[in-house]
């Protein structure tokens, strides 16, 4: 598919150069795919514990969440 976009040259540039992709149809590709599997990883940890109160509360009808501390 092709589509016009109007994208921070800047940050296109950075982002090519940290991927040492060489187009910009390849970069694109891989933001999409991680945005999706980082959205997906949201969703699946959402549904586990709701909302953030219910992810201190240690998930939905759980304990809590142990939090301690580290002696140095």
């Amino acid at each position: 598919m092709q589509i016009t976009l109007n994208l921070d040259e800047a940050l296109l540039e950075e982002a090519l150069q940290l991927t040492k992709f060489s187009t910009q149809e390849e970069l694109m590709n891989l933001a999409l795919q991680e945005l999706v599997r980082s959205r997906r990883k949201k969703n699946r940890l959402s549904s586990s514990y709701g909302d953030k109160q219910d992810l201190l509360n240690g998930g939905k009808g759980k304990g809590g969440l142990m939090l301690g501390s580290i002696d140095v």
